[in-house]
């Protein structure tokens, strides 16, 4: 066969006019049969059928009449599914779609093609009847026809999408398999036709939108607002995949930062107003629940997951074939493979965004349901009493001693922590778990162990796809290199083992012990880092000796020389199978350490929750005690004895001493005691209620008063005087619109009780339950409250039962006065009342004293009902991170230091740039050079002759690379520690040095996270992506002169290529920084309203406030994970444009080498470092874009002794 003059022919294609048009010869009867097949043998230059063929054919049948089928069964199908195959508080359908009529181009559209797809494969079977195998063909057509006429679709038909798939795939096998037959002329008009009408089919499925038209789209927004929700609840699937829903956010960036009223909502599956409805109907243990909710999407990601790893390792095994092309000179060959490639990339990646957006979904329900569970056991757990329970040690060894009391195997106690039921307990089994969770306890179940639960499911489609990759890789090595390459898999094998096994286990020793004390945590942080430095150089010593033993193996024993069709692709294998095995060990390791967090959840959630049934009355009005006797929530001692008593219209004041049980009685009478005997009888209906200790929320005076009620003016102005507030708010700024606590100033004691009163009174409720609201009043304050609330309109008709201390205030007005000692209760008779009325102290102050109650004028500013939104703790930052900051880094280091490291990199980048260039000239020796004829490299001999001398070039060459890494990853460990060590030192100076207004305007939440969080990033966040941007700097610049010193004219495509990611970049940085910011900034109130739930869960609950309260929690989760999902959904747009314009690029670099009729060994070692640029361009732009994330840095702050709070 003669090979065309162009590079670019194909093989045995005819010219157009002979070959693909329908010329003289395609209109006769004799025509169509011979170039069909028809009687007497094909043409000479046609080569027959390959049974091959027939069998693709006959598989696309049976695959199609399994969808059919599938289709017909798709109702019974769904209904037998169990609960976690099924969709998950998705969408339905709304009664306006029935009223809306169906759209019908779609299905017009679909319905034509697969009618020509039918008629285009019946026609060859009418005029070639001997053909029977033709029949199979129409068999994919027909099903396509019967399920668009079945279905009538108006959205994305998912089975029809999956048959033309099918379809396509298969005529694209066949066309592969002529190709490579060099039979290609052989194929018919009809079956390009039918080719061609599968590719339109799916073009148009996929531009389909993926909702039903038909349901009401109008709170689905396109343009950015938060008064509607997600564009990508209704798109197509092309816009799926290449999340362009997205980039209306990006584009508002390239004009201004984003604001919080320019992000959407969540979508519909991911808001947690629906999934708290669906999630609290799911019973059992909390992961059981997460499965059977994230079920289905774990599964999808999953299997895309696979196709994902598959194509990523077959696609380096098909690398081979196309350096085998090369070698053999066959520029068709290598066109047609680097076609195949690229096919398989774009499969890769529409895959890999699929998988990545479901699992995401996995991650972010998960979270948000964990939430939920949590915080709904928040609401209904008994109130622990006791201050033992804030106890840390006894409770961190809680699950230790409970597992040393039952050992198990390790896969039965994995098993029984994530999923199985309540283990039997030893008989000191009740004294540990009789400890409920502290306050602390919980804050960090919801922002720890959230966070580690959640993280396993979107870590499972790795933990699948891992091993599976490994598995191919594997088989990939074997069939490229044969037996050699299992012993670079023990190598790797060995190394692997040295890490887990000795110097992991050194490193967390030592991060487990790190002391308060800051020289001395550096002196730790310093050894922690040699360890790690040691564990990156074993890593970088096994990624050197395994592909060199297998190198020594196959040169030295099979005499093979060193092939272009071996050598590179192994090289990658070796370096995806190193990635691989070291990822899935790393999995199992996190999945087996996430048990502790699933058993400590699993703790919590089975705290016993406060007894509802026993107590409350729907008939009942007052609240009575009939011989109760009351202990604290999970604990046996009784603090009531024998409580006989009523809490009646009017007013009843309790006395006793401290400890006396006053406090427990009203806790008693609230149902937030644990009755032992006896009965209680409580209305069921809102109660008043004021703590000891006065509990206010993080708002204004306003809103703490109000406390969701419906604002009425005259009622709050009569309460503000009541309570004495009037004159207060009149000297502040901002009126009762002055946010409390952190978020400005606060008040004093007495402030505080009378705000907190306020509330209650404000309260229509009838049963007003009063812990000492007078203890912090001074005597003048608490007489007036005495006489304008008690003598007044507000308690009329109510029962107020007032625990206080100041009898002498309250006893000359009570109709009920009980006394407690020791947890019993005698009520006073009418005689001894009187009697302690005459001592003096009761005497009756002087109406002069008190004066008449006034109502003094308020601002009309402050008379509007306005409520003003829970805000995020902290004000977000705006605009990119000074460069200073990044400098003044640098120089805590030490500029000696970072000058050694960028030498360092530089060197073990040339070391590895000369290996490749030794390999290269390896295999441009196997492939063309005859024994004894090898070109001079470097002055060594022959490899063919004498292979040892170039295997020792080579060990060199590694063996230095190893050396100069190590020496620089000890030098980042001093760096790393100076800086950190330095500018702690400034920070902690200016905090100590800042002015009181400072410490009074900062909230301490916000300090501590500045000294914290930020510091955390000076430890090491920081570090990292200044070490990768230098050493990616370096890696691209000698990465482009080595491709320079080959092929100058690469660089064109490499140039055009660096600045598309640099225009993605542009537009993905902005966004993404704004997105973090806001999503640090909205964690604060999930946070703060944990802390406000169990503050004040008492007064909560009596208020029968909880489903407030859970909303509010829900919304703020919606606010917080809003910025996150878009977040995301922004980087896997990013991701996908990255991964097509690399795969784009890598195939125009090689067309262009192919064009130049570049060597196999050549376009090799261009390849191998045009990867590494191009991973270098994109590490570049990503450190750049996480820097810009970066909130504050060490020297980001301004002077502490001004009023401007700075960033430590």
């Amino acid at each position: 066969m003669e090979v065309d003059a162009s590079p670019f022919s194909w093989p045995m294609v005819r010219p157009r006019s002979s070959a693909f048009a329908m010329g003289e010869q395609y209109y006769s009867m004799e025509g169509m049969q011979t170039a069909w097949g028809g009687a007497g043998s094909p043409p000479q230059n046609e080569a027959p059928f390959d049974s091959r063929i027939d069998a693709i054919v006959f598989a696309s049948s049976i695959l199609s009449l399994v969808v059919f089928l599938s289709h017909l069964l798709s109702g019974r199908i769904q209904k037998s599914l169990p609960q976690w195959l099924r969709p998950f508080a998705a969408e339905t359908e709304t009664p306006k779609a029935r009223d809306k009529s169906r759209p019908v181009w779609w299905a017009l559209i679909l319905g034509f093609l697969s009618l020509s797809g039918f008629i285009l494969a019946i026609v060859p079977i009418i005029v070639l009847s001997h053909r029977l195998w033709a029949i199979f063909e129409v068999v994919p057509w027909l099903v396509a026809t019967l399920i668009t006429a079945i279905d009538r679709p108006v959205k994305t038909p998912r089975i029809l999408l999956a048959q033309y798939f099918v379809m396509f795939i298969a005529s694209l096998v066949i066309c592969s398999v002529h190709f490579v037959q060099k039979s290609l002329h052989s194929v018919d008009a009809f079956f390009l036709s039918r080719l061609a009408i599968s590719c339109f089919a799916l073009v148009a499925i996929i531009n389909m939108p993926l909702r039903d038209p038909r349901w009401d789209a109008d709170d689905i927004g396109k343009e950015p607002s938060q008064e509607t929700r997600s564009p990508e609840d209704n798109t197509t699937l092309f816009q799926f995949w290449t999340m362009n829903w997205v980039y209306p956010l990006a584009r508002i960036c390239v004009k201004r930062d984003l604001a919080v009223e320019d992000v959407w909502q969540l979508p519909f599956d991911f808001q947690h107003g629906h999934l708290n409805t669906y999630f609290q109907e799911l019973k059992g243990r909390l992961i059981p629940r997460l499965l059977r909710a994230n079920g289905l999407d774990l599964i999808i990601s999953a299997s895309l997951a696979v196709v994902e790893k598959v194509s990523e390792v077959s696609n380096i095994r098909l690398t081979s074939e196309l350096y085998a092309a090369l070698d053999a000179r066959d520029p068709n060959g290598a066109i047609f493979w680097c076609l195949v490639m690229l096919s398989v990339d774009c499969i890769r990646q529409v895959a890999k965004t699929t998988s990545s957006w479901y699992s995401r979904k996995a991650y972010e329900r998960s979270r948000g349901e964990t939430f939920i569970g949590l915080f709904s056991k928040l609401l209904t757990r008994a109130v622990p009493g006791s201050d033992t329970m804030e106890r840390g040690p006894a409770e961190d060894n809680v699950l230790d001693d409970f597992d040393t009391q039952h050992p198990q195997g390790r896969f039965r106690r994995f098993f029984s922590r994530m999923f199985g039921r309540k283990r039997k307990t030893s008989k000191n089994a009740p004294l540990l778990q009789s400890q409920p969770a502290s306050n602390a306890k919980v804050v960090n179940l919801v922002r720890g162990d959230t966070y580690e639960i959640s993280q396993r499911f979107w870590d499972f489609p790795r933990l699948i796809s891992q091993p599976i990759k490994v598995v191919f890789t594997l088989y990939y090595l074997i069939d490229i290199m044969g037996w050699p390459s299992c012993v670079g898999v023990g190598f790797m094998l060995i190394f692997m083992s040295i890490n887990s096994g000795l110097l992991n286990g050194w490193a967390n020793t030592w991060s487990d012990r790190i002391m308060k004390f800051r020289d001395l945590e550096m002196m730790k942080r310093l050894h922690i880092s040699y360890v790690n430095a040691a564990i990156s150089t074993v890593n970088v010593l096994g990624g050197a000796a395994y592909p060199l033993a297998s190198i020594c193996l196959y040169t030295l024993v099979l005499r093979k020389g060193l092939p272009n069709e071996v050598i590179w692709p192994s090289l990658q294998l070796f370096g995806q199978l190193e990635i691989s095995v070291k990822d899935a060990f790393d999995l199992i390791s996190a999945y087996w350490k996430a048990t502790i967090p699933v058993e400590r959840v699993n703790k919590y959630m089975e705290e016993p929750d406060r007894d509802e049934d026993h107590s409350s009355s729907l008939n009942a009005h007052d609240i009575v005690f009939s011989n109760a006797s009351f202990s604290w929530p999970s604990t046996s001692h009784r603090v009531l004895e024998s409580i006989t008593l009523s809490f009646t219209p009017g007013f009843t004041v309790i006395r006793g001493r401290v400890g006396s049980g006053k406090s427990s009685l009203l806790l008693a009478a609230l149902n937030e005691m644990e009755l032992h005997e006896g009965n209680l009888s409580r209305p069921n209906a809102p109660i008043g209620y004021t703590q000891q200790l006065p509990w206010l929320q993080n708002q204004t005076i306003r809103e703490n008063i109000i406390f969701h009620q419906p604002y009425d003016q005259k009622r709050y102005h009569e309460v503000l005087d009541v309570c004495c507030l009037l004159q207060d708010l009149s000297h502040m700024r901002d009126g009762d619109q002055t946010r409390l606590e952190e978020g400005g100033i606060g008040l004093s004691g007495g402030q505080r009780a009378r705000v907190a009163l306020a509330r209650v009174l404000y309260n229509s409720c009838g049963v007003l339950l009063l812990d000492d609201p007078l203890a912090a009043l001074d005597h003048g304050t608490a007489s007036r409250i005495v006489q304008r609330f008690l003598e007044g309109p507000l308690a009329k008709g109510r029962t107020i039962v007032m625990v206080t201390h100041r009898d002498d205030l309250v006893l000359r007005l009570a109709d009920q006065v009980v006394d407690m000692e020791d947890g019993r209760a005698r009520i006073l008779s009418k005689e001894e009342i009187r009697a302690e009325l005459e001592h003096p102290i009761h005497t009756p102050l002087d109406s002069k004293v008190i004066g008449p109650p006034s109502i003094l004028p308020v601002e009309p500013s402050q008379a509007v009902g306005t409520t003003i939104k829970n805000g995020p703790g902290d004000e977000m930052e705006a605009g990119g991170v000074s460069l200073r900051v990044y400098l003044k880094y640098v120089k805590a280091g030490g500029l000696q230091l970072w000058a050694m490291l960028a030498v360092l990199y530089g060197l073990s980048r040339y070391l590895d740039i000369s290996r490749a260039r030794l390999l290269e000239a390896w295999g441009s020796s196997t492939a063309t050079t005859p024994i004894g004829t090898a070109p001079n490299f470097w002055g060594l001999p022959s490899p063919e002759e004498h292979p040892g001398t170039w295997l020792y070039v080579l060990g060199g060459l590694s063996g230095g690379q190893i050396v100069t890494f190590a020496l620089a990853q000890a030098i980042l460990a001093h760096i790393c520690v100076n800086a950190a060590q330095r500018l702690f030192r400034t920070a902690v100076g200016r905090v100590s040095r800042a002015t009181f207004r400072y410490h009074d305007i900062t909230p301490t939440g916000q300090l501590k996270n500045r000294l914290i969080s930020d510091m955390g990033m000076v430890d090491g966040g920081i570090l990292t992506p200044l070490e990768s941007f230098i050493y990616n700097l370096i890696a691209l610049s000698l990465s482009l002169l080595a491709i320079m010193s080959h092929q100058p004219y690469l660089l064109i495509i490499l140039c055009v290529a660096a600045a598309l990611f640099v225009y993605f970049f542009r537009i993905y940085v902005p966004i993404s920084r704004c997105l973090r910011r806001m999503e640090m900034m909205f964690l604060t109130p999930i946070i703060s309203n944990i802390g406000v739930m169990q503050d004040g869960l008492v007064t909560i609950r009596a208020l029968k406030a909880e489903s407030h309260f859970q909303d509010r929690h829900l919304s703020a989760v919606d606010d917080f994970q809003k910025q996150d999902h878009f977040f995301w959904s922004m980087a896997f747009w990013l991701d996908f444009r990255l991964s097509m314009s690399s795969a784009c690029v890598r195939a125009a670099l090689v067309l262009f080498m192919v064009w130049s009729r570049t060597p196999a060994s050549a376009v090799g070692f261009v390849l191998t470092q045009t990867t590494i640029a191009m991973m270098a361009v994109q590490q570049l732009c990503e450190k750049l874009d996480h820097g810009e994330v970066v909130e504050c840095g060490p020297a980001n702050g301004s002077d502490l002794r001004g009023k401007t709070a700075p960033n430590t």
